[in-house]
């Protein structure tokens, strides 16, 4: 089973929507001022420099079209993505916000590159559309740029950018929600949460379990803390906590090693929870090629002024 964690934002990425990624949970460390921007090789046609970060996640909107699309630009590892254009360097997410590249062009760019031996290029299926990876030296990155048919039968079109650290096995993981919030898009694993008690350094989450339509153990695997407000930008960390099955249970998110206490305010907290199954033991009429064994789980929570 792989782990990752897909930090959604307008998407969550963890974890979280999409089956069988690998999620990456690693507490922030100091800033490695190392550009990898490696001298261009003849022939190469998509041009990034990236500097190295181990911890950092920064995310950003997909720039829309006439028709709304779902799916972010979410770097993991690595910050001050640029691309190189004929009049310079650009920030990426602002070179295809302002329309000087475009998803598609990234694609076909890093295609011509896998085919002339500048990068590596891997692709798979996860939840029914189509992620390309591409590993360059400095680099690795991960494109979905395809059609998502909901089970209700309605199709929304996705595109998703993800640039991280070569040296990660990160990939995809988004959840996709409507205007109000609602995920478009879930299994249904039967649990039901409830916040008991929070502190500036941890929090006291109930569960309960019953019924669902989960293969195995469902264990919480990554929690992410986004202030509500935007004034700090989302933290990831992992856990592994194995969800008491058809029942009630409590388990303790702990983040001051990670994350140190929080400020005072509202937050959400985004968990990552993995359906841990044998595939040898499921009965292959029940693994669908949609069905997703990692899902994200969003919990709004208030953290007061600590108590002297």
């Amino acid at each position: 089973m792989k782990k990752v964690i897909p930090i959604l934002l307008t998407s969550f990425l963890l974890l979280t929507g999409c089956a069988g990624q690998e999620q990456s949970a690693t507490a922030p460390a100091a800033v490695q001022e190392e550009t990898a921007s490696a001298p261009v090789q003849e022939g190469q046609r998509l041009h990034l420099a990236v500097v190295l970060e181990e911890g950092s996640l920064e995310s950003f909107p997909m720039p829309q079209s006439t028709e709304k699309t779902y799916g972010e630009i979410t770097y993991v590892g690595v910050k001050d993505v640029r691309l190189q254009l004929s009049g310079g360097e650009k920030a990426l997410a602002q070179a295809l916000s302002d329309g000087d590249i475009s998803l598609g062009e990234i694609s076909a760019y890093a295609q011509l590159d896998a085919r002339n031996g500048i990068c590596q290029e891997e692709y798979t299926s996860k939840n029914g559309l189509a992620q390309y990876c591409y590993t360059y030296p400095e680099y690795r990155l991960y494109l979905v740029h395809d059609i998502y048919e909901l089970p209700n039968g309605t199709t929304i079109p996705v595109q998703e950018l993800r640039i991280c650290d070569p040296s990660e096995e990160d990939g995809i993981t988004s959840v996709y929600t409507d205007e109000a919030g609602n995920i478009l898009d879930m299994e249904d694993w039967g649990l039901t949460w409830t916040v008991a008690e929070v502190t500036p350094t941890s929090a006291k989450l109930r569960c309960t379990q019953q019924g669902g339509q989960q293969l195995g153990q469902l264990v919480v695997t990554t929690c992410m803390v986004s202030r509500q407000d935007g004034s700090e930008g989302p933290q990831l960390f992992g856990v592994d906590i194995p969800l008491t099955m058809g029942g009630d249970g409590e388990i303790t998110l702990d983040w001051a090693e990670e994350l140190g206490a929080l400020a005072p305010g509202q937050y959400t907290l985004r968990l990552g929870v993995e359906d841990r199954y044998d595939p040898d033991g499921v009965h292959p009429l029940l693994l669908h090629h949609n069905y997703k064994d990692i899902q994200g789980y969003p919990l709004d929570v208030t953290v007061e002024e600590a108590q002297p």
